[in-house]
């Protein structure tokens, strides 16, 4: 099961997880030693989820312009990151 978002888990799945995930570590996007933040980025993206709300700073900080190209060059669909605030302005401001 993704710890992100509840779908079951398949073998290639997390195969691409694992691959988005090093490439989000080789390419810089994401700190070499915040390993499970690229896990969790990539968990979420291989499963082609396309919000993922965080407040853990190296994950909403990564840059998305390096981010998308990361992901795509590992084979996964993009995934919008934004902060718990973010999200609760954009439905008080309706």
């Amino acid at each position: 099961m993704c710890a992100v978002c509840r779908l079951p888990a398949t073998d290639t799945r997390r195969a691409a997880a694992r691959w988005a995930a090093k490439r989000l570590l080789e390419e810089g996007v994401i700190p070499v030693e915040e390993r499970i933040d690229a896990l969790i980025i990539a968990e979420a993206a291989a499963p082609g989820c396309q919000l993922l709300i965080s407040s853990d700073s190296d994950v909403r900080d990564a840059d998305p312009s390096r981010l998308a190209r990361a992901l795509r060059e590992s084979g996964v669909p993009m995934v919008i990151i934004r902060k718990p605030g973010d999200i609760a302005r954009m439905f008080a401001e309706r």
